[in-house]
């Protein structure tokens, strides 16, 4: 019988038939990758009912926000040249219903969009909670529990609650790529009654986020707003916040 030990690879010497085990990746060792509108666009599904709604409730502001110049126009051309009371009473009650129609709607606005925007960041929490619960012992024994905490506490709550609602996001999106925009410019592209755009102004201005100057052009009031450079930090950090969310949930 041969004297020579068994090979290696037969089972022998060395490993002893020691099993390897791959390392488990952690969070950090995963590649960042482009997050998709489709799956944001997934988390927004189970509130599709509110968020046509929504919709619907801005097509309907943008349109009586129209009618009031034509009442208007009707309540001195008809109403006062024309000398007729009765009719100029009926204009003047329907520009003032109008206002009161337009103030509910820019209410309820504001609060269906903050609503699903905060219904998305509970998903986004409970999904973050779901994975850790399917994450094996030994990743806990890996990874340090401060770690998991501070990726749980500070990535979620990296979602600024000012900046994240329909009309203050879509005030810093369009601020970011256009520098400076007047009031009308942004009342236009967001599809806002006037109201609900000075509530959502104000609250990134309270914020530092924003910054307004008034002026006057051709003796006009001319509003003017910019994004201020904490303002564009606080938008950087929000997207960031908001993407390695929905790369990990």
């Amino acid at each position: 019988m041969s004297s020579q030990p068994f090979a290696q690879g037969h089972g022998g010497g060395g490993g002893g038939g020691r099993r390897f085990q791959q390392p488990e990746l952690r969070p950090e060792d995963i590649p960042d990758r482009q997050v998709s509108l489709r799956r944001i666009g997934r988390l927004f599904i189970p509130y599709r009912v509110r968020l046509g709604l929504l919709l619907g409730l801005i097509v309907l502001g943008s349109v009586l926000s129209v009618a009031s110049p034509f009442l208007l126009r009707e309540a001195v051309d008809e109403g006062i040249i024309g000398h007729n009371l009765q009719l100029l009473t009926w204009l003047v009650a329907g520009m003032i219903a109008l206002a009161v129609i337009n103030g509910v709607i820019s209410v309820a606005q504001t609060w269906i969009s903050n609503q699903v925007g905060q219904r998305v960041m509970h998903d986004l929490r409970a999904a973050v909670y779901a994975h850790l619960q399917r994450m094996s012992l030994a990743f806990f024994t890996r990874t340090r529990s401060g770690e998991v905490q501070a990726r749980i506490a500070y990535d979620i709550g990296g979602i600024d609650e000012v900046i994240h609602g329909r009309v203050r996001l879509g005030i810093m999106a369009y601020l970011a790529n256009a520098e400076a925009a007047d009031f009308n410019e942004l009342k236009a592209a967001l599809e806002a009654t006037q109201g609900n755009l000075s509530v959502h102004l104000r609250k990134l201005e309270d914020a530092g986020y924003v910054a307004i100057e008034k002026s006057f052009l051709a003796r006009k009031p001319l509003t003017r707003i910019r994004l201020t450079p904490s303002g564009r930090k606080a938008f950087a950090a929000y997207l960031e916040a908001l993407g390695r969310l929905l790369r990990e949930a």
